[in-house]
């Protein structure tokens, strides 16, 4: 009975709740350079890329779901790599019609301030800053900090302390005018459940 109630509270603990949000907006102003991710540009073709990061994908190293119609992506756990001298935890890029329109890079979280201290040294201050506070099953509260930058094409970079989980810090650049364009599977997710 008490392994039974360990093993809830384990399944319980990985999930946060988002207790409080603030938002900070800065005048309207975009940044003077394109957008870009350790040599990264939007736009890039997937050999582009693969090459670019030298990414030769086998089953335990990268996976790769790539459709030259719709899309894909391709995640990748690299070796050594650094991002403002974080080492890198993931590297994971969306393409559309053969272009990347997303890409997300990964750190630990206490890499957070070093990473957000680079991009604004770089880019300037974020155009818009949020703090949510997060909370895990124990009670424990997070801030959860959150930067994003424009640029005047209607791309962005986002960076967050704690995304997709509180494992990892990600800086995500996304091209937001493909991904309108981009199609959906025409499928309903809920009904697969």
């Amino acid at each position: 009975m008490l392994k039974t109630a360990f093993a809830a509270l384990a399944l319980i603990v990985p999930f946060c709740t988002v207790q409080a949000k603030e938002q900070t907006k800065q005048p309207q102003k975009f940044v003077s350079s394109a957008l870009e991710l350790k040599g990264a540009r939007l736009g890039l073709s997937m050999s582009d890329i693969k090459g670019d990061f030298s990414i030769s994908c086998s089953k335990d190293k990268c996976d790769d779901y790539y459709f030259p119609k719709i899309g894909g992506s391709l995640s990748v756990i690299p070796d050594k790599r650094t991002f403002a001298g974080a080492p890198i935890t993931r590297y994971s890029f969306e393409f559309y019609e053969d272009r990347l329109v997303e890409m997300h890079v990964c750190v630990e979280p206490d890499y957070f301030q070093l990473i957000l201290l680079a991009l604004q040294e770089k880019y300037g201050e974020p155009q818009v800053k949020e703090k949510d506070v997060l909370q895990n099953g124990y009670g424990a509260t997070f801030n959860n900090l959150k930067g994003t930058w424009k640029a005047k094409d209607g791309s962005t970079m986002r960076l967050e302390r704690f995304y997709p989980n509180m494992e990892s810090s990600c800086v995500i650049l996304k091209d937001n005018v493909a991904l309108s364009k981009k199609p959906t599977t025409g499928k309903n997710p809920m009904a697969d459940l």
